[in-house]
């Protein structure tokens, strides 16, 4: 019925609130989104921006976490900006509105209503904020497993609901990515040496722990990789192995 047991529902405790900007810790903020931005890894080179480049993002955005939420989802869409001029320029699109909104529409869809806009902003910015230390791009999924089928008690908890599943799923990543390292050391996936990365890692793991065989029947890594080898599939780089690995999940029961 969900990730927590629905008579549970009305013992859940209130949502986490966000601390609305006042102007008093400015430069606090500015660390802070300087952190998150460091902490994403988007830009393709060191950074050069100034304070008051930041506190002006900060304005614009409307609140430190709407700022915080616009970096989590520019690194979800896989945008790489070089330069300062260039993150701005990405912010002029509506891309970053558009993946808030198909947020705002599941989270309707889940809770059984029929207008988007009966989801309060509030609360989505509070549920966004709080996937982003997972991976704001799977947020999406997450919730329609987690969740379970409509209509979900309340916001909360659907809020309490991914956020449990986010939680379990990612104490699971360090094995995870070891089991990865050694199968891939045993096991033809690539064509070619290539370079290895943490980030490359994880994103293989996200692809399985995240997905519904991964959270509703506790597929490992392992098990699709299995899957892969036995097709005698073989992939240049992991960007394609985790598109691979995204289809699998989706048709999981059929193998």
């Amino acid at each position: 019925e969900g990730f927590l047991p629905r008579e549970k529902a009305k013992e859940l405790q209130a949502l986490p609130s966000i601390k609305k900007s006042d102007g008093k810790d400015a430069m606090q903020e500015v660390r802070t989104l300087l952190k998150a931005i460091c902490d994403a890894r988007i830009f393709t080179k060191s950074l050069q921006v100034s304070a008051n480049d930041l506190q002006d993002f900060i304005i614009k955005s409307g609140s430190l976490i709407n700022a915080q939420i616009t970096v989590a989802i520019l690194k979800s869409l896989g945008h790489r900006p070089n330069e300062w001029k260039d993150f701005q320029k990405l912010l002029q699109t509506e891309e970053v509105t558009e993946f808030k909104t198909n947020i705002r529409k599941v989270a309707a869809k889940m809770l059984g209503k029929g207008n988007f806009y009966d989801i309060k902003e509030g609360d989505l910015n509070v549920l966004m904020a709080m996937s982003i230390k997972y991976d704001i791009g799977y947020l999406e999924d997450v919730m329609q497993i987690a969740g379970g089928p409509p209509p979900a008690p309340s916001f909360r908890y659907l809020f309490y609901s991914t956020q449990g599943a986010f939680s379990r799923q990612t104490s699971f990543f360090q094995e995870e990515r070891q089991r990865l390292i050694n199968f891939l050391t045993a096991n033809p996936v690539f064509r070619e040496n290539i370079q290895v990365k943490n980030d490359y890692l994880m994103n293989v793991c996200k692809g399985v722990l995240f997905s519904d065989p991964g959270i509703s029947a506790g597929v490992r890594v392992e098990e699709i990789l299995k899957i892969i080898v036995q097709g005698r599939e073989s992939f240049t780089g992991f960007g394609e192995l985790v598109k691979r690995i995204k289809e699998l999940c989706a048709t999981y029961d059929k193998y």
